[in-house]
């Protein structure tokens, strides 16, 4: 039986979408001078199909309790800071070119 009431913060779709906008928006020229696109960046669709593939963007992917990291031409760095692990690190990585390259 239950005596206590959960409380659970409900963020609105609209609102994840503008905590994460925000935090590209924050590192968008890095990521261009790192060889990134804003499709690369920008793209809203996890599933977004391609002729060469899925290829969802950093903003369908990103959490808004992550925050970005180091950026490279290969990936970008995700982390949040967890009570228990401390940091929790991810990445977001570069889909290859058609030769074999980033």
């Amino acid at each position: 039986m239950m005596t206590g009431i959960v409380s659970m913060t409900v963020t609105s779709r609209s609102n994840i979408h503008s905590l994460v906008k925000e935090k590209i928006r924050a590192r968008v020229l890095d990521a261009l001078a790192a060889g990134w696109t804003p499709e690369e960046l920008w793209e809203e669709r996890f599933w977004n199909f391609t002729e060469k593939g899925n290829r969802p963007g950093l903003m369908a992917c990103m959490r808004p309790e992550q925050d970005i990291g180091e950026i490279t031409p290969e990936y970008i760095e995700l982390y949040r800071d967890d009570p228990v692990y401390a940091r929790v690190v991810s990445r977001f990585y570069k889909k290859e070119n058609d030769n074999g390259s980033f």
